[in-house]
C-alpha cells in the first residue's frame, strides 16, 4: 500500500508508465490529488516513473 497522493488525470498521456496513476490504492483512506498534466507538452511535474516502464 502506497503513501501517495494518488492521480485522478484519466486523459495524462503518461499514466500507464506513472506510479501515482497504477499503484495500488489503501483500502482505509487513499488520499488522491488532482494533478494535471501540461496540454501544450504533455508531461506532469507530479510524474511518478513506474519501476521497469523504460522511461
Amino acid at each position: 500500500m502506497p503513501d501517495i497522493s494518488k492521480c485522478t488525470d484519466e486523459k495524462c498521456p503518461s499514466k500507464q508508465e506513472c506510479y501515482r496513476w497504477n499503484s495500488k490504492p489503501y483500502e482505509y483512506g487513499q488520499s488522491y490529488g488532482d494533478f494535471k498534466h501540461d496540454k501544450k507538452t504533455g508531461k506532469c511535474t507530479s510524474f511518478w516513473k513506474r519501476k521497469g516502464t523504460g522511461l
